[in-house]
């Protein structure tokens, strides 16, 4: 069984929340420039005869006006997520530089830790938005979020074509650091050795390293570090938290070392920060 429940609708769109309780086959036209969410669960979509799996966490884009069928991976399993039809005349966005994007279309995102465009989805699926912006707000946001997304990609596009001209060979490079990227934001309060970072994106380390920085303008320790200094400044703020255990919670052997690293980040040592923000 599988049903569409529209939430949101305004002239930027609509947005519907997707079940599905047992195993399904659903095929439909896509109204606007679709988003496919997925909350719980994984779904598998034929697209252009392509298929498409996308897992828990993940979204797709779809083109304004296409065929698509849809099924559940797995015979039995509870499936949650989004449909979104954004009307392509409400978006503030170049859409000819959009839709000859190769690798903008049919390819999956990790939600999460990628882009405000897909934590907005997730918040939007739990209806976090919806007690802070009216229906419209919310579909004038993505509307706004689609036009990064859309410009972030195009430079991913080009970066990568630097590397190699082949459409596939991008997309699957792409898909690699993306699952790496989304490892690091999981795990980078502890010691993630390149090693096997690179192992885990399935390419060489040599290779790892170039694209990633090429692909996302830092190296996968700076990022690291960004993600490091991101948490300890919001936990810092808290006066009554412990600075010896903020260090060790963030993967820092002792307070010297977290100290040190953080005035170099900040320009203030975590206790002068401290006090200055409180």
């Amino acid at each position: 069984m599988f049903s569409n429940e529209s939430k949101y609708q305004s002239p930027f769109g609509e947005i519907k929340h997707s079940y599905a309780y047992e195993k399904f086959h659903f095929k439909g036209y896509t109204k606007g420039i679709a988003i496919k969410y997925v909350k719980e669960g994984s779904e598998c979509y034929l697209i252009d005869n392509e298929v498409i799996d996308v897992q828990k966490g993940q979204f797709i884009l779809v083109r304004e006006g296409q065929k698509f069928e849809a099924q559940a991976k797995l015979k039995a399993q509870n499936i949650k997520g989004l449909c979104i039809d954004l009307n392509p005349t409400a978006l503030e966005i170049d859409l000819d530089k959009m839709y000859n994007n190769p690798i903008f279309f049919n390819l999956p995102f990790d939600c999460l830790h990628f882009s405000p465009l897909g934590e907005n989805l997730d918040q939007l699926r739990s209806n976090a938005l919806s007690n802070n912006l009216s229906k419209h707000q919310i579909l004038e946001t993505l509307n706004k979020e689609m036009h990064t997304f859309a410009d972030d990609i195009y430079t991913i596009h080009l970066r990568l074509s630097s590397s190699t001209t082949k459409i596939d060979t991008q997309k699957a490079i792409l898909i690699k650091l993306l699952s790496a990227k989304n490892y690091i934001h999981q795990h980078f309060t502890q010691k993630i050795k390149l090693d096997h970072l690179a192992k885990f994106a399935g390419i060489s380390k040599y290779h790892f390293i170039r694209l990633f920085k090429r692909c996302f303008q830092q190296s996968p320790l700076e990022l690291q570090h960004q993600l490091r200094m991101n948490k300890a400044s919001k936990l810092v703020k808290d006066a009554t938290s412990n600075l010896c255990s903020i260090a060790y919670d963030l993967g820092y052997t002792d307070l010297a070392i977290f100290s040190n690293t953080f005035k170099k980040h900040f320009g203030w040592s975590p206790s002068q920060y401290r006090k200055m923000i409180n």
